[in-house]
């Protein structure tokens, strides 16, 4: 996995997780690879349709809230 380094606050040995779990969000991971495979590249995701599955997500929370 790749996260953007461009943290406000210096990262060192002692902060590392913090920088990383508290204060990246899902828009800072840049690159994911599997078993070699890569799922997300330079920000794309390369398995599953992005669109689709809002749309899906859509219809299953209206059909649910009814």
């Amino acid at each position: 996995m790749t996260i953007k380094a461009d943290t406000p606050t210096p990262a060192n040995p002692e902060n590392v997780f913090d920088q990383v779990i508290l204060f990246r969000n899902p828009g800072d991971v840049v690159d994911v690879m599997v078993a070699g495979r890569f799922l997300r590249r330079e920000t794309r995701l390369l398995t599953l349709e992005a669109d689709e599955i809002k749309e899906a997500t859509r219809v299953a929370a209206l059909e649910f809230w009814r």
